[in-house]
């Protein structure tokens, strides 16, 4: 309830509609965690599960913490429901008029230098998650 107050989220909406994508990744991370943890240390009842999901969520928020994401500062996505409507109408126009929409994006108008051939190996030489 308090978040949805914070973004501004009416009591019959979902706030997982509004949570930003790195807030899910790190939910489901978080998650995907317990799952593991309870399959490979033999974890059962339900307030020993409990437990490692808290511990692995704060683990996760620390972790976020470290590299300077303050998750409770993030902003609200944007609603799903705005979001239709609005790729509705961008479909129309391409139907009705045969060309793309403009982009006004700024996070994605350098998406293809950045992700040129020549830059996705550089990128993915020196990092790399599994690498020990």
């Amino acid at each position: 309830m308090q978040m949805k107050r914070k973004y501004g989220i009416k009591e019959n909406r979902p706030l997982a509609v509004f949570l930003p994508t790195l807030t899910i990744a790190a939910k489901n991370l978080a998650t995907e965690m317990t799952n593991y943890n309870v399959t490979e240390k033999d974890i059962y009842g339900e307030e020993s599960i409990t437990d490692e999901h808290v511990d692995n969520n704060l683990g996760v928020r620390d972790m976020l913490n470290k590299r300077g994401i303050k998750p409770e500062n993030l902003k609200p996505a944007e609603d799903l429901k705005k979001l239709d409507r609005r790729d509705k109408s961008e479909s129309k126009k391409i139907a009705n008029n045969d060309k793309l929409p403009k982009e006004d994006n700024e996070h994605t108008k350098n998406y293809d230098d950045i992700y040129s051939p020549e830059n996705i190996s550089l990128l993915g030489e020196d990092i790399d998650i599994f690498k020990q």
